[in-house]
């Protein structure tokens, strides 16, 4: 395939890459099925990426929004999120339940507020000094 072929069913066009191996390239990274040029330091290789930008009128389910943000609450090896309840109504996350301290509250919402789909997050979970997780009453 020709690297400058421009097709009328290409949405992003790269005339140029510096070489062969454009992985080991600083200006790009792996986003997907290929390679995605990325911002370079003075704007020129700058391509804009359309990610999370779903067809006219798409609306993600509560349901896949929820399973989400469990799952990456769970995979989290610095979040104990045994304690936290997920709720997700009309895209809005409800997050409850006690943790250990303010900085294991918000790494919780850092976690999760980039969620496709999400478009707020109720961050609701109270800091408790003594907490236990397995003496926590919901």
């Amino acid at each position: 395939m020709n690297r400058n072929h421009q097709s009328q069913n290409t949405l992003h066009h790269r005339t140029n890459y510096p070489d062969e191996n454009i992985m080991s390239n600083s200006n790009y990274r792996s986003d997907g099925p290929g390679p995605v040029e990325i911002e370079s330091v003075n704007n020129e290789n700058f391509i804009q990426s359309f990610r999370g930008k779903g067809p006219k009128g798409y609306i993600r389910s509560d349901e896949r929004i929820e399973e989400e943000v469990c799952k990456i609450l769970a995979r989290d090896r610095d979040i104990d999120a045994s304690s936290i309840d997920v709720k997700v109504e009309n895209g809005i996350v409800k997050l409850t339940g006690p943790v250990r301290s303010r900085q294991e509250k918000f790494a919780i919402e850092d976690a999760v507020e980039n969620v496709s789909g999400i478009n707020e997050v109720k961050n609701d979970i109270k800091v408790q000094k003594n907490y236990d997780a397995f003496s926590y009453e919901f």
